[in-house]
C-alpha cells in the first residue's frame, strides 16, 4: 500500500530484424481506484537517435486523467536529420504508479474504447505496423503467484508438473490460499492450499484460486486453463513406388 511502482511498455520487433519502427503511440486505461499515475520518462527504444517524445510536452499533447484512468497522446518519433529507425526490441516509456491501500486487481489496457485510440506503430514512412498487443495488470493488496515446476510450455503440462502457490498482502498477513479444479465436467470442491499438486487426468482443466488476509481482504479469484497432454507424439513414414 502506498508505494510506487514502474511499468515499461516494450517493443518487440521478433525475430524479423528487417522491421523497421520509427514511432510508436499507445494510450493506456487503469483503475484510478487502485493506482494513481505519477509520472513518465522515455525508454531506450530509439536510443541513439534525436526524439520527440510528447509527454516531455504534456501542455502540448500527453495528458492523463486520473479520475477516469486514462493516459493519453503518449507518442514519440525519430526526428534525427536524414530519419532513421530502430529495429532492435527496448522499452519505449516507463510509467510510475503509485498504489492506494484497496487490495484489487487493476488492468492496464493498451486499447482505450471510449476515445477508439489504441497503439500504432509506425515504420519510417509513416505507415502503420502490425501488432500483437499484450496488456498487463497490477495486483494491490494481495497477491497470489503460481509457479510450476517440471515439464510445461505456456498452457501445456504433463501430470509430472508440480503446482505451488505463494501469497503476500500488503495489509496484516496470508489467513489462507484457496482453489479449486475443473476437469471433464465438474469442479472440485474449493480446497484450503497446503502443499504443491499435480492435475490427473488428459485435455483441458481449469484452475481457480484466490487468498484472504487477516483483515478479512478477499483477493479476487484468478482463473487460468491448462492443458495436460501425457501422450507422446506419434511419427511414421511412408515410402510411395517410383
Amino acid at each position: 500500500a502506498n508505494e510506487t511502482f514502474t511499468v515499461d511498455v516494450y517493443v518487440d520487433p521478433g525475430e524479423q530484424s528487417c522491421v523497421e519502427i520509427a514511432g510508436v503511440q499507445f494510450t493506456l486505461s487503469y483503475d484510478p481506484s487502485l493506482i494513481t499515475f505519477m509520472n513518465i520518462t522515455e525508454g531506450d527504444l530509439f536510443a541513439g537517435y534525436h526524439t520527440y517524445f510528447a509527454c516531455d510536452h504534456p501542455a502540448l499533447w500527453c495528458t492523463h486523467n486520473d479520475t477516469q484512468g486514462i493516459i493519453s497522446g503518449v507518442a514519440g518519433v525519430i526526428n534525427t536529420s536524414g530519419g532513421g529507425y530502430g529495429s532492435s526490441p527496448g522499452t519505449f516509456a516507463t510509467l510510475t504508479f503509485k498504489a492506494h491501500s484497496t487490495p484489487g486487481t487493476s488492468l492496464l489496457s493498451l486499447t482505450d474504447s471510449s476515445s477508439g485510440c489504441g497503439v500504432i506503430v509506425g515504420d519510417p514512412r509513416g505507415e502503420p505496423l502490425p501488432l500483437t498487443i499484450m496488456d498487463g495488470e497490477v495486483k494491490v493488496g494481495i497477491a497470489t503467484l503460481k509457479t510450476l515446476e517440471g515439464p510445461w510450455y505456456q498452457e501445456h503440462l504433463t501430470s509430472d508438473t508440480l503446482f505451488t502457490f505463494t501469497a503476500d498482502t500488503c495489509l496484516g498477513s496470508i489467513e489462507g490460499i484457496y482453489y479449486r479444479i475443473w476437469h471433464n465436467g465438474s469442479w472440485t470442491p474449493c480446497t484450503e492450499y497446503t502443499d504443491s499438486f499435480t492435475l490427473t487426468g488428459e485435455c483441458k482443466h481449469y484452475i481457480e484460486y484466490y487468498s484472504v488476509d487477516t483483515e478479512g481482504h478477499i483477493e479476487m479469484v484468478n482463473n487460468q486453463t491448462h492443458y495436460v497432454d501425457n501422450t507422446p507424439p506419434i511419427s511414421w513414414k511412408s515410402v510411395q513406388e517410383p
